[in-house]
């Protein structure tokens, strides 16, 4: 069997980016046009393996899984879930909860809609505190805890999924899913594997910007290239080490994920 799990992260897909989601400059860089999503898609298609959710993680296979996730929760999430069912996919979409009703951002009952539609729902915390894993334990703890309530009422249905603001993540923002009910807990890792700690299975994700090429898009799908985003990450967690408070203050300021 093949223990292989190739995960996209997507944010929004709109021709107008300031029509949905967070509107920061910065968040530009994660909203695709619909022409580029569409080609991302059809890019992943052309693999020939559907994706799946976390529902089918445990199906025996002798080729890699792919999932599809979609992180804040912006209104152009009920576009998205159309593109996806044209192919009769499914993805899986972390709502921040504080944005709910936002004027670009899903509604309560575009959420409820699209968990019917048979999409996951997620939390992606409630505020969206950066970076996230900087902040004490108790208060990850009250931000996935929320989110997940609020969320829970809107379904009326358990929560068990959550994806981390920033992506970055230590041993206690681990911890603090774990205690929060959170079973599967993505993160911006660039790995194409699942791992478990603290009892909570982990799955990391690659991040196709606006202008990634599709060779690239390719490559990820057939499960290849993930030596060099590890490299990349590496990197960037040296940085973000040695360089501290103002590594902080760049991602807090110019990458919001």
């Amino acid at each position: 069997m093949n223990n292989d799990v190739v995960t996209f992260l997507y944010h929004e897909v709109s021709d107008n980016p300031n029509l949905t989601g967070f509107l920061r400059k910065s968040n530009l860089i994660y909203k695709h046009n619909c022409r580029e999503f569409a080609n991302n898609i059809e890019a992943i298609n052309n693999v020939k393996i559907k994706p799946i959710t976390i529902n089918g993680l445990e199906d025996k296979s002798e080729k890699h899984k792919i999932l599809l996730t979609f992180d804040d929760g912006g209104k152009s999430a009920m576009y998205i879930a159309d593109v996806l069912e044209k192919y009769n996919w499914y993805g899986h979409f972390f709502i921040t909860t504080s944005m709910i009703g936002n004027s670009t951002f899903l509604n309560k009952l575009n959420i409820k809609e699209l968990f019917h539609r048979g999409h996951v729902i997620g939390t992606h915390s409630h505020s969206h505190p950066m970076p996230f894993h900087n902040l004490p334990i108790q208060r990850m703890i009250e931000e996935w805890s929320k989110s997940i309530d609020i969320l829970e009422q809107i379904l009326s249905s358990k929560v068990i999924c959550g994806s981390i603001p920033g992506g970055d993540m230590d041993k206690k923002t681990i911890k603090s899913a774990k205690d929060s009910g959170i079973k599967y807990l993505f993160t911006s890792e660039p790995f194409n594997k699942t791992w478990m700690e603290y009892e909570v299975i982990l799955l990391g994700r690659v991040c196709p910007k606006v202008g990634t090429k599709i060779s690239k898009i390719k490559s990820f799908a057939n499960n290849k290239g993930f030596f060099r985003e590890k490299l990349i990450r590496k990197l960037k967690n040296l940085l973000r080490f040695f360089l501290g408070p103002l590594y902080s203050y760049y991602i807090k300021t110019r990458h919001i994920t």
